[in-house]
């Protein structure tokens, strides 16, 4: 994933890729914060960022067979701590992406549920839609 990072270049932005980039020779091209018009770009993989891999491992379960989203929707709730954005709660910008990552779980646990159910866990699946049922 890509965040865009508008702005002039300048030189925090060499210290920032020295940081991000322990192991990047000198002349050798970034990888994490590349230069793209008209600022910088941080590129990192899913996993870096909690949302994104949940996001990634949800995706991946709702095209995946049974037992397989079972596990993948298991290891994205896992991640789940408490209301995203808590401490950004009155934000403008957090009310959209909380209200999306709350779908997200919600759908999440439904996608779980009926694949358990398809795979005949009924006893596995019945807390979990009680408990989002409420």
């Amino acid at each position: 994933m890509t965040v865009d990072l508008r702005g002039p270049s300048n030189p925090a932005s060499s210290r920032l890729r020295s940081v991000l980039e322990t192991g990047r020779a000198p002349r050798e091209p970034a990888r994490v914060l590349v230069s793209v018009p008209p600022g910088h770009a941080l590129r990192l993989p899913d996993e870096a960022v909690d949302t994104w891999h949940v996001t990634s491992l949800v995706a991946a379960a709702g095209d995946a067979p049974d037992e397989e989203a079972v596990r993948l929707v298991d290891a994205a709730l896992e991640q789940w701590r408490g209301e995203p954005f808590a401490e950004f709660a009155g934000e403008r910008w957090a009310r959209d992406e909380v209200a999306r990552l709350e779908a997200m779980r919600t759908a999440a646990v439904e996608l779980r549920a009926a694949a358990a159910l398809r795979l005949g866990r009924v006893a596995e699946a019945l807390p979990a839609l009680e408990e989002h049922t409420r």
